[in-house]
Formats: C-alpha cells, sequence, structure tokens
C-alpha cells in the first residue's frame, strides 16, 4: 500500500492552478440596448457616446457592433424606438378604446402617468441640438401629438383659436410636467389629474 508521503516530488514540479475563468459580461438584445440607450441619455444630460453606453452597461463594443453597424444606425434606431414606444403605441392602445373623446383623452391621461411616457422627452430634444440628424424625429413626434390630441379635442366641437390653444396647452404641459413640478402622492396626483381633464374638456 502506498501512502502519500511516500511519492517524491521532482524538484522542476511547478503545481499549476487552474485559472479562475474571467466574468463573462452580459449580453443585450437590440431591445435592451435600445431601453438602456434611454436611461443613458437621461444620467448624461443629453450626450451619448459608444465609449459613455458600453462603460454604464458593463458590456463590450463587440456587443454594441453585434446589433448596430456604427453610430449612425445606433442613433437612428434609438430614436426611431423613442417615437414608437413612448408616443405611436399609447395613441394604439387608446384609439382601441371605444369611449368618447373624453374617456380617451382621459386614458391618455393616465398613461403618461403611469407608464411616464413623457420622461424622456426633455433629455432626447436636448441631445437633437447636438445630433442635428435627430432634429427630424422630434418634429415627427412632436406633429403626431399634435394631430393625435387635436383630432380628440376637435371630437369634443372645440374649433379653431379653441381647438389650437386646448391642443397645445395640453401637449407643452404633459411633456414638461415631469420635469419641473413636483411629485404629489399617488392619491394626490390622481385628484389633480382628474381635475386638469375636467379643466381641458370644460366647454
Amino acid at each position: 500500500m502506498v501512502h502519500l508521503q511516500d511519492i517524491s516530488t521532482p524538484a522542476n514540479f511547478v503545481c499549476i492552478m487552474p485559472k479562475q475563468m474571467p466574468k463573462q459580461m452580459p449580453r443585450l438584445s437590440r431591445e435592451e440596448w435600445l431601453t438602456n440607450a434611454l436611461d443613458v441619455l437621461a444620467v448624461k444630460g443629453g450626450k451619448l457616446t459608444i465609449d459613455s453606453l458600453v462603460d454604464a452597461l458593463g458590456v463590450t463594443k463587440g456587443s454594441f457592433y453585434w446589433h448596430f453597424k456604427n453610430r449612425e444606425e445606433f442613433i437612428n434606431a434609438v430614436s426611431d424606438y423613442w417615437y414608437r414606444e413612448y408616443t405611436e403605441k399609447a395613441s394604439q392602445k387608446i384609439s382601441k378604446n371605444s369611449g368618447s373623446p373624453e374617456d380617451r383623452l382621459l386614458a391618455l391621461m393616465m398613461a403618461i402617468k403611469d407608464d411616464k411616457l413623457a420622461r424622456y422627452d426633455l433629455v432626447f430634444r436636448s441631445w437633437a441640438t447636438q445630433e442635428p440628424s435627430l432634429i427630424k424625429q422630434v418634429k415627427k413626434v412632436d406633429t403626431f401629438r399634435l394631430k393625435y390630441i387635436r383630432s380628440l379635442f376637435a371630437e369634443m366641437g372645440f374649433k379653431d383659436q379653441e381647438l389650437e390653444m386646448r391642443t397645445h396647452l395640453f401637449t407643452v404641459y404633459h411633456s414638461m410636467e415631469h420635469f419641473i413640478i413636483d411629485r404629489p402622492t399617488k392619491e394626490q396626483e390622481l385628484v389633480l389629474l382628474k381635475k386638469r381633464h375636467a379643466f381641458f374638456i370644460k366647454k
């Protein structure tokens, strides 16, 4: 019977310990890249570079280029995502509601509040001042929103200057409210929302 202590170790024998496997970087889907980009953009205050993005997300540039050919394609994808997720989808969902225009306006206000649809508005507009290619997309969003909201007020019977005034007041207020007004409690927020709705539809 051989005991371990009886086994001699060659003088030149080197015990090689297995190296610790490097921590695997997370893989993001294209959709996750776009979602996270808006959050990073909000933190960076309207500035977004590939380096700042991969550092903030803890991923590699290789992961970025797996989904996007270059920065230009990425910028266009983010702007399309912002338009689709925070403007177009909301109107499509509310348009399926068969209620009155007053009810649909209230549903829109609730969606803006609950889904925080305006939370990237200010930072995206700031980004557009540094990326001229985004100005067209901002105008597209504004045109879409104004047209949709104008159609609701028109259905309620408002016309001419009063129609335009209500459309513009509603659009600008709900785009900027998130940034300039202190957030009340949820109960207070709902009460104020209903009062605001009554103000907008009052003839």
